[in-house]
């Protein structure tokens, strides 16, 4: 399992746990959770197939997911947000979800000057710290 946390300009904010858990369809699967610190099971599931480009429990992955959980109102079909909860929905059209979605952004474009992501494997967290040359 991995837990990841996510800083946004040094604030810690939300986190996310990876758990694969086997391969469906020769892909690689994984459950996970997401929210802010005070209610990280927010975003649950087990249906998650990250690209075969990166390790199931990478930071490409979680980005990769992220990207998905943060998806806004506007930005798909409307559709997408159907089986919402409340609490999701109020999420989804928040400030800390669009600075989540300029945090993915920053990543795919390898702009991280502004990327604090901390990674927790049991006794050992990994802090990582992206500096504007794109340098851990």
């Amino acid at each position: 399992m991995l837990k990841i946390k996510f800083s946004i300009y040094g604030e810690l904010t939300h986190e996310m746990t990876l758990n694969s858990h086997g391969r469906k369809g020769g892909r690689a699967a994984l459950s996970y959770t997401f929210g802010p610190m005070d209610n990280p099971t927010l975003f649950t599931g087990d249906d998650f197939f990250p690209s075969p480009l990166h390790s199931p429990e990478s930071a490409e992955s979680a980005i990769g997911l992220l990207g998905f959980l943060t998806l806004a109102p506007g930005d798909t079909d409307e559709g997408h947000f159907d089986d919402y909860t409340a609490d999701q929905l109020s999420f989804a059209s928040s400030a800390k979800d669009s600075d989540l979605s300029l945090l993915v952004y920053e990543f795919e474009n390898e702009n991280f000057d502004a990327i604090e992501i901390y990674f927790d494997h049991g006794d050992m967290t990994i802090s990582l710290i992206f500096e504007e040359d794109g340098h851990a």
